[in-house]
């Protein structure tokens, strides 16, 4: 787990939005640290552990995709996925008129779901000789 929480202070250092800022600011960093499942393309299930890298979201600051960099836990290397922001979709499908009448959506937390990728040296010492995992990855916010 240590190595885990040193690998995403390192993204998110390298990844921080702008010089002046502090270069790790921890309780930004861990508010925004997703943990879940993903899915490879063999049907193996793993842990992942990840931190937006890019968010793109409407003016109002609503986040609906990230681009992510972090850890997956069973092979015990870095991974990135795309992660699409169930819990702010959800409302925004049922904002209409008639959806803001007869819905009424529960609060959800932090709720990601897409696809991820994670690639790395296989060890045999070629470093090209990359094994290449995909997959889908579900992941939530703490």
């Amino acid at each position: 787990m240590k190595k885990v929480l040193i690998g995403l202070a390192l993204v998110y250092t390298i990844a921080a939005p702008s010089a002046a800022a502090s270069l790790l600011n921890f309780g930004e960093f861990f508010s925004s640290v997703r943990a879940g499942y993903v899915i490879n393309q063999h049907g193996e299930k793993s842990e992942i552990f990840y931190t937006p890298v890019q968010v793109f979201h409407n003016r109002a600051g609503v986040e609906f995709v990230s681009i992510n960099a972090g850890y997956e836990s069973e092979p015990k290397r870095p991974a990135l996925s795309l992660g699409v922001r169930a819990d702010n979709i959800i409302p925004l499908i049922w904002g209409g008129e008639w959806g803001k009448a007869h819905v009424t959506t529960a609060k959800l937390p932090t709720l990601e779901f897409g696809p991820y990728v994670s690639t790395w040296p296989k060890g045999d010492g070629n470093l090209w000789h990359l094994d290449f995992w995909y997959g889908l990855s579900v992941a939530v916010g703490f």
